[in-house]
């Protein structure tokens, strides 16, 4: 990564590279040599990782959520409910 030489320049002693398509985190500590990888990790697994290792962040908050595969289950009730939301509402008759 081209910033990351400027960032030890600077003192930055964190680096948390992101990358979305494989829903991988890589996290690298600064030292005398430079950053050096302490830790990744992926998917749906938690994580905990230097500064922030004394709490857990969930991976729905990093990624969002996962995207439901069109023709699954969760996205016919939803086109479903979102059909049923667009309906007038049905009058009772006595």
């Amino acid at each position: 990564m081209k910033k990351m030489p400027i960032y030890a320049r600077e003192g930055v002693t964190h680096v948390w590279l992101a990358d979305p398509e494989t829903r991988t985190i890589e996290v690298f500590r600064l030292s005398r040599r430079g950053y050096g990888l302490v830790y990744t990790v992926g998917g749906d697994d938690a994580i905990r990782a230097e500064p922030f290792d004394a709490i857990e962040i969930a991976p729905q908050f990093v990624w969002g959520r996962r995207p439901v595969a069109p023709g699954s289950a969760k996205t016919v009730a939803k086109k479903k409910r979102a059909a049923a939301a667009k309906r007038p509402a049905r009058q009772r008759t006595r």
